[in-house]
């Protein structure tokens, strides 16, 4: 008895891992032309220039010394609350093509990589306990499903 209750609260590594390998792969389905295309990471609309230009600026500032940037408030036009989401990513990012000699758009699909299929890993955790901790059921599937379903849209 205790043994079961002790694996129903645990959840099985191997589903985890199954998790990981099927969103993995999803993901490098969908950023398929980012992850292999040439050029910069950004769609026919082209929304990621914003971004790539200020990581770009950041990377010039700490190559020539400085390590904070002067806050711009056109920068985000008029929400200044993007400042504490964006600018821990957009320094981290910077310094990795700055101290790592990566290019900027590599970094970028790498970030972009990570959030993609972290958010999907996260959804499956998540549909797992709301459905009241399906290692008890048996079922992990549905919650795959559903982690597929939210990354694919």
């Amino acid at each position: 008895m205790k043994a079961d209750l002790r694996q129903s609260r645990h959840p099985r590594r191997w589903e985890w891992l199954i998790a990981l390998g099927v969103l993995l792969a999803l993901t490098t389905f969908l950023l398929r032309n980012w992850l292999w295309g040439r050029g910069l990471p950004t769609s026919s609309r082209r929304e990621v220039l914003g971004e790539l230009s200020i990581v770009w600026m950041f990377k010039q500032e700490l190559l020539r010394g400085q390590l904070l940037s002067e806050w711009n408030p056109y920068w985000f036009s008029g929400f200044p609350w993007l400042r504490y989401l964006s600018y821990p990513v957009y320094y981290v990012s910077a310094a990795l093509s700055a101290w790592g000699g990566l290019p900027l758009e590599s970094v970028l699909v790498l970030f972009y990589f990570v959030v993609m299929a972290g958010s999907g890993l996260a959804m499956f955790g998540y549909l797992r306990q709301l459905g009241g901790g399906s290692e008890v059921h048996g079922n992990w599937q549905a919650p795959l499903v559903g982690a597929i379903i939210y990354e694919v849209l």
